[in-house]
């Protein structure tokens, strides 16, 4: 991934907020041919947890091997209209913000006892804010067992982790502002506020 210094984002938390927040990646695993799947996951500590349907070819790995996970936030198109150079000059032309975070590591195979706490990881991050969470506990548990019969478990240890915030930063400071005015409610004009105004 190409990262002008302008855009580089080196903290750490910033990038593991960036994965709470929108945490479906893309997956890109080397196997046999490159597999590219969206799967939703949830950091812990060192790893990132997921798990696949047993049909999903992933599922068939036997080592570990080396992988990518690219989560991003959505995406937003930038009008030239937002410059205050549109006015002065009319020297200005579109663009799109974004902001992602490529995550690097191996990719292993979890058991069954994993698997199920893979489930669960995944279940309390995403019921967390629902006034009364599902828990898996919830449904049958004949009925849990065969379902879980049919995915398999994941994690991927993290070996780097490269984050690209392209907010506007190599504009002017009445840019960037119009910019995030520009956005309104959109998740961007959140991001936009965690990356320095130099």
């Amino acid at each position: 991934m190409l990262i002008p210094p302008a855009f580089a984002q080196h903290d750490p938390e910033q990038h593991r907020a960036l994965i709470a927040a929108f945490p479906v990646a893309v997956l890109v695993a080397p196997l046999k041919t490159l597999e590219i799947h969206h799967l939703p996951m949830v950091l812990d500590g060192n790893r990132l947890l997921f798990h696949v349907a047993r049909a999903n070819p992933i599922s068939q790995l036997s080592e570990p091997v080396p992988v990518t996970a690219v989560f991003s936030a959505p995406p937003a198109y930038i009008t030239p209209s937002w410059y205050a150079e549109k006015a002065k000059t009319g020297r200005v032309v579109p663009t799109s913000n974004y902001a992602s975070v490529h995550v690097t590591g191996q990719l292993m195979a979890l058991g069954s006892a994993d698997t199920r706490m893979v489930i669960e990881r995944l279940t309390d991050h995403f019921e967390a804010d629902r006034p009364a969470p599902w828990s898996v506990d919830d449904a049958p548990a004949e009925y849990l067992d065969r379902m879980m019969r049919g995915i398999r478990g994941f994690e991927i240890q993290i070996t780097s982790m490269t984050g690209k915030w392209k907010l506007s930063q190599n504009r002017p400071m009445e840019d960037q502002q119009a910019v995030r005015d520009g956005l309104g409610n959109h998740p961007l004009a959140k991001w936009m506020r965690t990356v320095p105004n130099d």
